[in-house]
């Protein structure tokens, strides 16, 4: 009877036998993990990535100029539509013809013959205002206030040289005029929040070309 009972399995098994979990294992020291292939591949791939680039010659100035020719990277704007040509072409047509008539008409016959309306810097805003009508440079206050700063402080450079003295406004030293003048045209008009390109031209044409200077300080509002 007692071997009987021995071999009988026991009828209240242990707590965790009942909860269907194992007995937990007796704690060991973690071996440390042998590390994957595939981690020290990438590893010794990194760092021989990073020896390239320290051992890679920097960029020459001729590829860095031509990468900038190409854009940059930068795609370049889509063609625009037909109409869109049509546009620019009718806007700047009639908008320089218009300018050609008042100064022929008006400017020339009943104002002062000396003066010019009809001036190289519209030139560059007719790109601007019908090419590219939707760029900040070509908005309306960037239009008429840029161009008016360009004006304006060409022919108060113009003055302020003249002041100095009689040499240094002459030929041999316009050079330094025209210079400043396009100089402060870029500054004033980054301050006022009104760049627009056509305006150092403004400033630039009343110091190289002796006519516009015959409207004085009525230049900058033409």
């Amino acid at each position: 009877e007692d071997e009987a009972k021995e071999a009988a399995p026991s009828e209240n098994p242990p707590p965790d036998a009942e909860k269907g979990e194992a007995p937990p294992a007796p704690a060991k020291d973690a071996a440390p993990q042998p590390m994957e292939p595939s981690s020290a591949r990438d590893i010794q791939v990194g760092a021989g990535e990073e020896d390239a680039e320290k051992d890679a010659a920097p960029p020459s100035f001729c590829s860095v100029y031509l990468a900038k020719f190409r854009g940059a990277g930068v795609a370049s704007p889509p063609r625009p539509l037909l109409t869109q040509h049509g546009f620019s072409f009718l806007g700047s047509f009639l908008g320089l013809a218009v300018l050609g008539l008042l100064d022929l008409f008006v400017v020339k016959r009943h104002i002062d013959p000396s003066w010019a309306l009809l001036t190289p810097p519209f030139g560059a805003m007719a790109v601007l205002v019908f090419s590219a009508c939707k760029a900040p440079l070509a908005q309306p206050k960037n239009v008429v206030l840029g161009n008016a700063v360009g004006g304006a402080v060409g022919y108060a450079a113009w003055s302020l040289m003249a002041a100095v003295g009689p040499a240094a406004v002459t030929a041999d030293h316009l050079w330094f005029t025209a210079a400043l003048a396009v100089a402060l045209t870029i500054v004033v008009q980054e301050q006022l929040g009104v760049v627009h390109p056509p305006g150092g031209a403004s400033a630039l044409v009343y110091i190289i070309v002796p006519p516009m200077r015959a409207m004085g300080a009525f230049y900058p509002l033409f």
